[in-house]
């Protein structure tokens, strides 16, 4: 999925410090999964869209997104370790993997 591709490279430059072109790629993604969102059914749609919102920083619409996505039972680590990182949702304790 481009929304995925689009999150590993925003990753990538945060890491090598280019965080303007970061901002761009966070603001492509997330105009790729308000695209298909929809109603939020889809879990891979919904998990990159919380994530997209997370890594532009903590917000109520993060926030939100984070909550519906547990709240259907998402448990990927990777996505539990950012939110308990951001505090998106109490959810997201220590005890998560």
């Amino acid at each position: 999925m481009l929304a995925t591709a689009l999150i590993v490279r925003s990753r990538a430059l945060d890491d090598v410090g280019r965080q303007t072109e970061r901002e761009a790629v966070l603001a492509e993604a997330l105009e790729v999964t308000e695209a298909i969102l929809g109603d939020g059914d889809d879990q891979q749609v919904l998990h990159n869209h919380a994530t997209i919102l997370a890594l532009q920083g903590p917000s109520e619409p993060a926030r939100y997104w984070a909550a519906r996505l547990l709240d259907s039972g998402w448990n990927r680590p990777q996505f539990l370790r950012l939110c308990r990182q951001l505090d998106l949702d109490p959810r997201c304790t220590n005890d998560a993997p």
